[in-house]
């Protein structure tokens, strides 16, 4: 009996040390060799991390179509220009963020009596290549049955300054154009 008892001892052992075998066939290894663990330890101070942004995201478009009871007619277009930034860097400790700021164009046309006045096209060639055109608008206040006034406002992205202009158009076409007082 105690014969027995230790024959079927030793087949249970035995079947376990088939299991193990079969069940260690180095599968496990093969696959932590293929898809390695990740470093789950804390972040390395030497680590940078940099937020981008663009703006505006998307293409920007509109027209603005106007005839006036002095009989002119004004039609401004203002687009984006999407292949066309300006990069302003934020350096701060352990990153930063980069923003880049989409150029934008513009063009006036001013028609009197089915003959054109004028047509403009913003932004002017400054020295300053870190200036874009902001937003360009018709001024009814200021104009008048003589001349059209036009607003026009740049932006420098760099050093977060503002500037105002005017141009003004008479009834030959004359173009005159005027810096405002610059906004901080």
């Amino acid at each position: 009996m105690k014969f027995r008892f230790l024959k079927n001892i030793i087949r249970i052992i035995a079947v376990f040390a088939a299991l193990f075998l079969i069940m260690n066939d180095g599968k496990k290894e093969v696959i932590s060799n293929e898809f390695p663990q990740l470093d789950a330890g804390p972040i390395k101070t030497n680590q940078v991390f940099t937020k981008t942004a663009f703006l505006p995201n998307e293409y920007t478009e509109s027209v603005t179509d106007t005839i006036l009871a002095s009989g002119f007619h004004v039609t401004i277009r203002y687009k984006s220009l999407m292949q066309q930034s300006i990069i302003k860097k934020d350096l701060i400790i352990n990153g930063g963020s980069e923003t880049y700021y989409r150029k934008f164009s513009s063009s006036i046309s001013v028609i009197k009596d089915n003959n054109q006045l004028a047509y403009v096209e913003l932004p002017l060639e400054t020295a300053n290549k870190s200036r874009i055109l902001q937003y360009v608008w018709l001024n009814q206040i200021a104009s008048s049955k003589e001349k059209m006034v036009f607003q026009y406002a740049m932006y420098d992205p760099i050093a977060d300054r503002y500037t105002d202009h005017q141009i003004h158009i008479d009834l030959e076409g004359k173009l005159t154009y005027i810096d405002l007082k610059n906004n901080v």
